[in-house]
């Protein structure tokens, strides 16, 4: 038996050296639309998120599921 897993999209921002911040996860889709409005905010998929407000530094990631807000 194999293991089989779902397709889904994972948002990360590039941070300093090597470090990335996850900021976004959404499960079972293949599609994405991402629109910047700013340097803080960003819509995927018809969820905005303001980063300078939403996405704590000591958080792993924006689970479209369970979220931060």
């Amino acid at each position: 038996m194999g293991a089989a897993g779902t397709f889904g999209i994972l948002g990360e921002l590039n941070g300093p050296l090597w470090f990335k911040k996850r900021i976004y996860r959404e499960e079972r889709t293949e599609n994405v639309k991402i629109k910047w409005g700013s340097n803080s905010k960003v819509s995927i998929n018809n969820h905005i998120l303001n980063l300078d407000e939403q996405i704590p530094m000591d958080t792993n990631d924006y689970d479209i599921a369970n979220p931060l807000i």
